[in-house]
C-alpha cells in the first residue's frame, strides 16, 4: 500500500511539494484512495497508537486489509531513496525545496529513526 500511495504522490513536482509539506507538520495528505497517518496524530485510534507507536499508517478504504504500518526508519529510508532518484533532473530551487522538507520531517521524527 505504501509503495501504491508514493506513486500518486510522486506523480508530479507540485503534488510531491504539497505532500512533503503537509509531512512536515505531521499531518497526511490523501492519494487516490490512500490516507497516511503519522504517530503523533492526536487522533489516532489508541489500539493502533499502543500497537505500533513508531509507524506510519496507511489507510485504504478499497483494500483488504485496509490499514498497513510501516515503521518511521522504513518510511523514511524509501522516501529519501525515491527522492534521490526524482530530483536527478529537476532545477536546483526544486531540489532545495524538496530537500527542506525531508530534513524538517527527519528533525519531526529523529525520536524515531
Amino acid at each position: 500500500m505504501m509503495d501504491h500511495y508514493f506513486s500518486l504522490l510522486f506523480r508530479s513536482e507540485r503534488n510531491l511539494l504539497d505532500g512533503l509539506r503537509w509531512f512536515s507538520q505531521g499531518s497526511g495528505v490523501q492519494q487516490g484512495e490512500i490516507m497516511p497517518e503519522f504517530p503523533d496524530n492526536p487522533d489516532r485510534e489508541e489500539r493502533f497508537r499502543e500497537k505500533y507507536p513508531d509507524c506510519v499508517g496507511f489507510y485504504c478504504i478499497f483494500d483488504e486489509p485496509s490499514e498497513q504500518f510501516v515503521p518511521m526508519r522504513e518510511f523514511m529510508g524509501e522516501l529519501d531513496e525515491m527522492c534521490r532518484t526524482y530530483l536527478e533532473d529537476k532545477e536546483e530551487a526544486y531540489k532545495k525545496n524538496v530537500k527542506a522538507y525531508l530534513e524538517a520531517i527527519a528533525k519531526r521524527y529523529e525520536h524515531l529513526l
